[in-house]
């Protein structure tokens, strides 16, 4: 069984006082497990891996950390005065034969140029992380700017390596081929699957469809109780008491959800007062 590197039970972050980014999910980082991070823009790809490495806190929830574990971020946007820690350090292990040798495969066979372009300084900083004594590897994007032989190099190190990984990439061939798991941001919430990113495409699509299913039978229930409500039935009735509260309970109802806030259009009644916090009704 592998181990457990890290927790996060559920936790919540805002990033407006009532709008939660995350919302009281759980995620489990395992020894070796090789993650790809997807979800639409803005959907708090970015703001996960920052929490993961702590630089970003929660609001809510506990952080728990194997003992000794380490982490480190590569982002998209990297500062000039990292980059010069980088390129201090890799001059010393350039010295290591196996090092050399990755750093050849990633075509940089020269640390003492004066000049290196954002290619370049985006090469060295991947290959450092991947060389960092860290147990998770968190990367943004890590594929930009690569020629074809290094983004073979970077699936070769990724396969082979024993950290864990969590990755951010539009390069969905890439995750295809180093993914163990797919890890996928939607409204607020987590949904781990275990497959490479075409399992998950195939998992993902029953998923829908059968969200899609539920939310077309839920609608079809309300429309009913609609016309049950306007056909004059004494709602007072002891008999009738249950069937009314089953139409509020669906009406709150969650599990449906495919998109936040959706909208349902129904027959206009002539005297139902409906409450809900989670969905907008036209009456």
């Amino acid at each position: 069984m592998r181990e457990n590197l890290l927790t996060l039970k559920d936790f919540s972050y805002f990033f407006q006082p009532s709008k939660p980014l995350f919302d009281k999910q759980t995620l489990v980082l395992n020894q070796s497990e090789k993650l790809g991070l997807v979800g639409v823009n803005g959907s708090g790809k970015s703001t996960l891996l920052g929490i993961i490495n702590q630089n970003i806190q929660i609001d809510e929830g506990e952080f728990i950390r194997s003992k000794n574990l380490q982490t480190v971020l590569m982002s998209q946007e990297q500062k000039e005065s990292d980059f010069e820690k980088f390129l201090s350090r890799c001059i010393e292990l350039f010295e290591d034969p196996v090092n050399k040798r990755l750093f050849v495969d990633f075509g940089i066979d020269n640390l003492f140029s004066k000049h290196f372009s954002g290619g370049q300084k985006r090469k060295i900083s991947l290959i450092m992380s991947i060389l960092d004594q860290s147990n998770i590897l968190l990367l943004d994007e890590p594929t930009n700017h690569l020629d074809l032989k290094s983004l073979e190099t970077l699936e070769k190190t990724i396969r082979s390596t024993s950290k864990t990984m969590m990755i951010i990439s539009h390069d969905r061939y890439f995750l295809d081929r180093v993914c163990s798991g797919i890890l996928e941001v939607e409204d607020g919430k987590l949904f781990k699957h275990q497959g490479n990113y075409s399992s998950y495409l195939e998992n993902k699509k029953i998923r829908t469809n059968s969200h899609l299913e539920a939310n077309r039978k839920r609608e079809e229930f309300l429309k009913r109780e609609v016309e049950w409500v306007n056909s004059g039935v004494k709602a007072r009735e002891t008999k009738n008491k249950g069937r009314l509260s089953r139409y509020y309970e669906v009406l709150e109802q969650e599990e449906y959800k495919i998109h936040k806030d959706p909208v349902i259009k129904l027959p206009k009644i002539k005297s139902l007062a409906i409450k809900s916090s989670r969905l907008r009704i036209f009456l």
